[in-house]
């Protein structure tokens, strides 16, 4: 899109419109009948593991996702087709002296086993 511009005598001359905003969000075309359109960056990578964002000064940005760090009993994985999933931890020291648990705030604990047999 041109605006006129007759700053000369006998003849105009037109001076291309910049319809650029500035936005790495953003696209910009120049439409005859309707000047500056802007059409929104659509930011996926496809990728399952990321959450997908966009900066209006950088662009496109894919921060990968957080595992809950909240349950220490839980084993994190992301697969970037189906999405994150955990696994429960197994504790096993293979100490048969040892009553093994996990602890959501705390990870694997091994108690010793108190053996008695009652008789004095």
């Amino acid at each position: 899109m041109y605006y006129d511009n007759c700053c000369e005598l006998t003849r105009c001359y037109y001076v291309p419109f910049d319809c650029n905003d500035w936005n790495a969000c953003t696209t910009e075309e120049c439409n005859e009948n309707n000047g500056c359109e802007y059409t929104d960056v659509i930011c996926n990578d496809y990728n399952a593991c990321t959450v997908d964002t966009c900066n209006p000064y950088s662009g496109c940005v894919y921060t990968p996702v957080e595992e809950n760090k909240y349950n220490k009993c839980l084993i994190f994985h992301c697969d970037p087709y189906d999405g994150i999933y955990y696994t429960p931890l197994i504790c096993n020291d293979n100490d048969m002296c040892t009553d093994d648990c996990c602890d959501t705030s705390s990870s694997c604990v091994f108690k010793p086993v108190i053996c008695t047999d009652d008789n004095a």
